[in-house]
């Protein structure tokens, strides 16, 4: 019985040695500035920064946890990129960017770098590092898209039923769509002749949405209501979803896409909004 007291005193002994020396250590890597032997600790400069910025500091935040994501659906998705082809990318914005410092600032490159103290080839690492994150982030929404049903479509509302009967009485006696909806729609969208952005599900109210994604391509609605008004709405294209899109099949098809046509913030919000309910998210403060 003594012998095993023994034993059971030190292992308590133990563990709490090592309670201490990991304490000690997280102690250690938390400080960040010492002043005559007086700590700043970066979780003192973190509620700082939190207190008196606290928008710049939520946006830094919003973008490591985007970062993270990024990280875990890029390997989900087996997505990634030669070194070739990230330094090829990496020179091509490079030399657009000597251009622009060659003619906006009105000084050569070399002057440019010696003014700012940094090499040519910090900024080439950088610019690698970023564009790895960039290109994939903007992969994954293209292959998240593809996997959806999309449409392009247009509409005009006015503000009563009357005035919506008109139109559509036009439009079924083949007026142009484009030039009334530039005429007579009281949507943002009548400078652009009526048409949406590319709609996904989800987009709009579904007081619109359950008619529009019904109808064929170029067949037009009857006259919906909404809580803005009444409108008319017509399908120009239907993009059939692709369950199965990968990297692996549709790797030339997402990266032709992505440099025809890159990601706009519109687009960004709505994958991240996504993910989002994908992945647990909790910030503890």
């Amino acid at each position: 019985m003594c012998k095993n007291r023994k034993i059971y005193t030190i292992i308590v002994f133990v563990l709490f040695l090592t309670a201490v020396y990991t304490q000690t250590k997280e102690e250690e890597q938390n400080i960040a500035v010492m002043v005559e032997g007086f700590s700043i600790t970066k979780n003192q400069i973190f509620d700082l920064m939190k207190d008196r910025y606290p928008v710049q500091t939520q946006e830094i935040i919003t973008e490591l946890i985007l970062y993270q994501i990024v990280k875990l659906e890029a390997k989900s998705e087996k997505i990634a990129f030669s070194p070739a082809f990230l330094e090829n990318k990496a020179s091509e914005e490079i030399q657009k960017f000597k251009q622009d410092i060659e003619k906006k600032e009105k000084q050569t490159w070399q002057d440019y770098l010696l003014q700012r103290g940094v090499k040519e080839e910090k900024i080439f690492s950088d610019t690698v590092y970023r564009l790895r994150y960039k290109i994939a982030l903007q992969c994954l929404i293209r292959l998240s898209q593809m996997r959806e049903i999309q449409i392009d479509a247009r509409h005009i509302m006015v503000s009563s039923q009357e005035k919506a009967q008109e139109i559509l009485n036009k439009l079924k006696l083949h007026a142009d769509f484009e030039a009334l909806a530039q005429k007579e729609s009281l949507s943002a969208t009548k400078s652009q002749g009526g048409r949406f952005p590319r709609l996904f599900p989800g987009d709009i109210d579904p007081s619109l949405e359950k008619a529009l994604f019904a109808l064929q391509p170029m067949q037009m609605s009857e006259i919906i209501i909404s809580p803005w008004g009444y409108h008319i709405l017509q399908v120009l294209k239907v993009y059939p979803p692709k369950p199965d899109a990968s990297w692996g099949q549709d790797r030339m098809k997402i990266l032709d896409s992505i440099e025809r046509n890159p990601v706009d913030d519109r687009e960004l919000k709505r994958w991240i909004d996504k993910m989002k309910k994908k992945y647990q998210i909790k910030q503890n403060f």
